[in-house]
């Protein structure tokens, strides 16, 4: 059974993320809901990708004006 990420853990990798801009975040979640694993977290269990992914999305939506361009 997998376990959640920390709040510390999860931050880690959204800076990480999140550090590489609107339109690669973007990019990132289009393809890990198309099912596809971006290399950044591949190594991670799918439930901690999941929770990734769903904050993300969280984060980003408070950008929705972001160029994607």
């Amino acid at each position: 059974m997998s376990v959640l990420l920390s709040h510390r853990e999860l931050n880690r990798y959204l800076d990480r993320i999140c550090a590489s801009g609107c339109a690669q975040v973007n990019r990132m979640i289009a393809e890990m809901e198309s099912g596809r694993m971006i290399e950044e977290i591949a190594h991670l269990p799918q439930q901690q990708q999941q929770q990734i992914l769903l904050e993300l999305k969280s984060v980003m939506s408070v950008y929705i004006s972001c160029n994607v361009d």
